[in-house]
Order: C-alpha cells, then structure tokens, then sequence
C-alpha cells in the first residue's frame, strides 16, 4: 500500500488546526477524504500516545462539546483541560463555542471563505447563523451530494 496511512493522514490534518481554533471529527474525515469516516477520526486520535505533539484536543464533536466517556479513561477531562490553558473556553457540561471558534480550513490557505478548499459541514454552518456560542451546534442538513453518494 503506497501513501500515508488513515492514522497518519488524520494526525496530518489535526496537526493543522490552528491554536485558539476547533475542529469535527466530521470535518477533519472530509478534509482527508473519508467521508463519513468521523468515528474512525475518534478511533484514530484515541491510538496516540499521550503526550503528542498532535493537537487532538481541539477536535470536538459535531454537538461542540467535548465527548465525556467512561471508555476515555480520563482522557475527556485531559482535553478539557488542555483546551481551558488554551484559551478555549468550556463549560462544566464540556460544552465549546464551535460556532465561533470552528476552524475554516480557508483560514490557513488563505483562501476567501466559500471556496472549494471549505467543506459541506463548514459550509453548512456558516449558514446556519443565529444562537449562542453555548447551543451545541446542530447537526448541518444532508447534503445533496451526499445523498447522491448512497444511491448505487
């Protein structure tokens, strides 16, 4: 098999979230071109060695809130915490802005918002406006292309 691994691809793409800034397990699946793959993004981020130099505190859930579990074995608490030094705030329910702090991959390609380089997801909630930082965010509305993804 030639090229990167899934692991590292999502290492590579997590690695490029900026300070100060979120992402989904969602985004970062379509920005490696797993779409769908969001679960296995989780997967692939739990497998890293503690400490890392990956950033993985900075993916969230698509609810923007940090996912607390018992299966984390203190690694919840451990985000939570690395996102508060940060600067990131987080309530006690482990909820996040996403809505303000979502990184734009446009942001560091320097790209204008609402190019090819933003996703459906991204895209989607740009234009979901309205609400508080603190309503998790809701899940963006099936896509066209992908409905047209699960036709055969």
């Amino acid at each position: 098999m030639d090229g990167p691994s899934f692991d590292q691809r999502v290492y590579a793409a997590v690695r490029r979230i900026p300070p100060g800034r979120l992402a989904t397990y969602g985004q970062i699946a379509e920005l490696i071109g797993a779409w769908g793959c969001a679960r296995q993004v989780g997967w692939a981020l739990r497998r890293l060695q503690l400490p890392s130099s990956v950033p993985w505190h900075r993916v969230v859930n698509a609810r923007g809130t940090v996912s607390m579990s018992l299966s984390r074995e203190g690694s919840d608490w451990m985000q939570r915490q690395l996102l508060l030094a940060e600067g990131i705030p987080v309530d006690g329910q482990g909820r996040l802005p996403l809505a303000r702090l979502r990184w734009r991959v446009c942001e560091l390609a320097g790209s204008p918002p609402g190019s090819p380089e933003d996703s459906p997801e991204e895209r989607s909630q740009d234009n979901a406006g309205g609400g508080t930082d603190w309503e998790p965010a809701a899940p963006p509305d099936e896509h066209p292309q992908q409905e047209s993804r699960r036709k055969p």
